[in-house]
């Protein structure tokens, strides 16, 4: 039977640290600075809000969202086909990714 672990306030405290601050905001325009800076404040009720989401088997709706945008990747700019989309997540979402 598969199962999730609690999370514990130092793993997300560690992911929170560990944190590039040059990654690009989300749709809740959070830079991951913030986040960095603050990790021993909000290590603990980032924690809460995982394992709650754990607890109960619901992702919340914020951290499903996700702001697309396009990027040029290769040769002759005038061709749509080399504007691929990426979805550029939350870092809140991207911890609750990493933890998990």
């Amino acid at each position: 039977m598969f199962s999730f672990y609690l999370v514990s306030t130092i793993v997300v405290f560690n992911h929170l640290n560990s944190l590039s601050v040059k990654k690009a905001t989300g749709l809740d325009e959070i830079p991951s600075l913030f986040l960095k800076d603050g990790a021993l404040i909000l290590a603990e009720p980032l924690a809460h809000i995982i394992n709650v989401s754990l607890l109960q088997g619901v992702v919340p709706d914020y951290l499903k969202s996700a702001r697309v945008v396009t990027l040029y990747k290769k040769s002759d700019k005038t061709t749509i086909g080399n504007y691929p989309p990426v979805s550029i997540l939350s870092v809140v979402s991207k911890i609750f990714e990493r933890v998990v």
